[in-house]
């Protein structure tokens, strides 16, 4: 856990859930395919994180 994830769950439990790429070495994925996949999956649960079931 990251000061920031540790802070806010004492500080507004279970308000909001992140949605990140996962860690990795580079800021980049390399491609521009897979760029676009990874696009599309970090898009859909933020733009429906108002709809939580």
């Amino acid at each position: 856990m990251n000061p920031y994830s540790s802070i806010f769950s004492v500080i507004a439990p279970g308000v909001t859930r992140p949605v990140k790429r996962a860690a990795g070495a580079g800021p980049a994925t390399g491609s521009a395919a897979a760029h676009e996949a990874e696009q599309k999956t970090l898009l859909a649960p933020a733009f429906a994180a108002g709809n939580d079931s």
